[in-house]
């Protein structure tokens, strides 16, 4: 897994397995920001669990330490500002993405797109029958996406936090 995290104070930023840091941002599978100072940003790979809930880390000597009251005020900052419609399907979007990507890793696998190439490939059955799995599994996951934003564009529902989303994702693939 790569993580991107601040130097001057070793915040981690940034989780996934595609994460890419340049001087124009930071990006990962389907989404990019500017909004990263790349002049105190590093790009690391380190050890981080597939189940690591959603909260702020501080990664330091190979080591990710969780910090409730960073995340209780970044949770207080979000609730006070108004982020775009297109901010708030990015992240929650990178957050599924990340939760699958997950997923996939604890079943073995790099990351989601590696254990869906194995769909069409009869050589081991067992890896074509995850690769199937999983393929279907993504396409529910983003089908119940789209109908929670639907249901929130529409005013039929409050906006859900990213783990409330993760929580009604449907059942995880098993394994074959």
């Amino acid at each position: 897994m790569r993580i991107i995290k601040r130097k001057a104070d070793n915040v981690v930023l940034f989780a996934g397995p595609d994460l890419e840091l340049d001087a124009t941002g930071a990006r990962g599978y389907g989404w990019r920001t500017t909004q990263v100072d790349t002049s105190n940003a590093v790009l690391l790979d380190a050890d981080v669990p597939a189940n690591l809930p959603g909260a702020c880390y501080v990664h330091s000597n190979g080591t990710l330490t969780a910090i409730p009251a960073m995340q209780a005020q970044i949770d207080a900052h979000f609730a006070a500002t108004s982020p775009s419609e297109a901010e708030i399907v990015a992240s929650f979007m990178a957050a599924v993405q990340h939760y699958m990507d997950g997923v996939a890793v604890s079943f073995g696998y790099d990351h989601l797109i590696a254990v869906i190439s194995y769909a069409e490939e009869p050589a081991v059955p067992r890896y074509q029958t995850e690769g199937k799995a999983f393929r279907a599994w993504r396409s529910r996951v983003w089908a119940k996406c789209e109908t929670v934003f639907a249901a929130v564009k529409a005013g039929t529902r409050a906006v859900p936090s990213a783990a409330e989303l993760l929580a009604e994702l449907p059942a995880v693939p098993v394994k074959g």
